[in-house]
């Protein structure tokens, strides 16, 4: 775990671990960049973490009771991005690699770049999309935080990478996280000008600013509990000469909300009402059963492993602003694979893409002191179900 030592202590993660206690309420999540990253790799392509708690991998996208929700786990850092994953990170003696562990690399981002535009999921992730500050209260963000005037001015508060995914696939809620500031934006898409997002990405290579210590923000952890009211605004985009073409699709705004850190007196817990992706869904079906795998992802997962190659030729330029000629074969193959899994017989469906809620195993003892790996059967089964015969 990437923190002080002072605080790498046990909490009551364990109490869920053994059964002791239960959430009380299905809970998936997405990792940061301050978790137990030995058991989250333990589960990169996502599983349960202790029975009714769902750890959604280093990205992935699941199916929830008729609701598409996807996820990227960790934090932008520039310079790790670029490498490609590791199959395997020692957490145990290799300082660097508990620090790189929780970096999304340009394949994790691949896996949902090439998902077809979704106006009706949700989408979460840890650190914010860079440039979301433009639309919402830029002016009171500053005031709660005014240390983030000099990240806004170098266009590193935030991953571009996350706002190239916001843009591609305009999910209807985006959450996210690290900054310890409850902020809400509204992007609007209706009139949406493309090109401008284009040049704005081109301006981020161009300049390539040297992101604030690989995007791992400051931040007090035992910071004060004052915070300023409600972001709740109306938006609009800024005023910007040579903004063409612009496309008019009719679509609603992608809601942006991040929250505060959890202590006392800070706004750190909402509810809100999201509606459902798809009533007819297969995860409506069975009350018991009610969370998948979603076939789109996974097909553009195996993709981004079959062409790997091709990836991890990539530069900078080219993942902010993907050549069509690659974009097409990326997507082509996805949208091959996504006909194959619709063409199953139901019951073999259900098999491989179903995601019992009884999955989860306890691989560890609860009490051990010392560092051991462990290979969880969860993520055996889902490299059978999804990882061979890749060529």
């Amino acid at each position: 775990m990437s923190v002080p030592d002072k605080y790498k202590k046990m909490g009551d993660f364990k109490d869920y671990y053994t059964g002791k206690k239960r959430a009380p309420i299905f809970t998936i999540f997405i990792g940061g960049n301050h978790e137990a990253s030995t058991y989250l790799e333990e589960l990169k392509y996502g599983g349960f973490v202790a029975p009714n708690i769902y750890y959604m991998g280093r990205s992935s996208v699941v199916w929830y009771k008729g609701l598409r929700i996807g996820g990227l786990s960790g934090i932008y850092s520039d310079h790790d991005f670029m490498v490609m994953n590791k199959s395997e990170y020692d957490l145990q003696r290799g300082k660097r690699d508990i620090r790189a562990v929780y970096h999304y690399r340009k394949d994790d981002f691949m896996k949902l770049r090439i998902l077809d535009r979704c106006n009706q999921m949700v989408m979460v992730s840890h650190d914010w999309p860079e440039g979301i500050y433009n639309y919402g209260n830029l002016q009171q963000l500053l005031s709660n935080k005014p240390f983030f005037k000099a990240d806004i001015q170098k266009k590193c508060l935030g991953s571009p990478f996350n706002m190239q995914l916001l843009q591609s696939i305009r999910p209807a809620q985006w959450f996210s996280a690290h900054l310890h500031v409850r902020f809400t934006a509204s992007v609007p898409w209706n009139n949406f000008p493309t090109k401008r997002a284009a040049d704005e990405c081109t301006d981020q290579v161009n300049k390539k600013p040297k992101l604030c210590d690989e995007n791992e923000i400051e931040l007090d952890i035992e910071e004060g509990n004052s915070v300023g009211e409600s972001n709740e605004i109306e938006l609009s985009f800024d005023s910007e000469e040579d903004v063409q073409p612009t496309v008019k699709v009719e679509e609603k705004p992608t809601k942006f909300l991040s929250l505060d850190k959890c202590l006392p007196r800070r706004r750190y817990l909402e509810f809100i009402d999201v509606d459902m992706t798809d009533s007819k869904h297969i995860s409506r079906k069975e009350k018991s059963e009610p969370l998948y795998y979603d076939e789109e992802y996974i097909a553009a997962m195996k993709t981004i492993e079959k062409y790997k190659d091709l990836i991890d030729k990539l530069e900078f330029s080219e993942l902010l602003d993907l050549p069509t000629a690659s974009e097409n074969e990326l997507k082509a193959e996805k949208d091959k694979m996504k006909l194959e899994f619709q063409k199953m017989e139901i019951e073999e469906y259900k098999r491989i893409f179903n995601i019992p809620m009884n999955s989860f195993v306890k691989t560890a003892d609860a009490e051990a002191n010392k560092f051991i790996k462990h290979v969880n059967p969860q993520t055996t089964r889902f490299e059978e179900n999804f990882l061979q015969n890749l060529g």
